[in-house]
């Protein structure tokens, strides 16, 4: 019950609702996904041409070139940069709950920030 308020929290967070918008946002974009289908496919071409030895250098070299562009284009979407600033803002406030929990379980430092060394500590649960 108790970690299931905490998930009721983390859904209705501000957090939560811009990186929903922003998912929703990002999948509705044709152009954008269209680019991401062409960069993967262009990847993968390069790969297997590059595995079999048998490459012609200028068309890895645009290929690389093609990949490069398309990665600079899909990394200055707006909607991409959207996406990815509401990705990485909620997985900060996940890792923030799951600080705030672990600090309230273990004490200050925390399950994985115990060094062992119990003089350092404020109250964990070590030994």
């Amino acid at each position: 019950a108790l970690a299931a308020s905490v998930g009721e929290a983390v859904a209705a967070s501000d957090e939560m609702k811009e990186y929903e918008q922003a998912s929703a946002a990002y999948g509705a974009d044709g152009e954008l996904m269209e680019m991401i289908r062409e960069y993967n496919t262009d990847r993968e071409a390069l790969a297997m041409a590059s595995a079999d030895g048998q490459a012609d250098e200028l068309i890895t070299k645009a290929l690389g070139d093609r990949i490069a562009e398309l990665e600079s284009d899909i990394a200055h979407s707006e909607v991409f940069e959207r996406y990815s600033k509401a990705g990485e803002a909620l997985r900060e406030l996940m890792d923030a709950v799951f600080r705030a929990v672990s600090e309230a379980a273990y004490g200050s430092g925390g399950a994985e920030g115990c060094s062992g060394d119990c003089s350092r500590c404020s109250g964990c649960r070590h030994g």
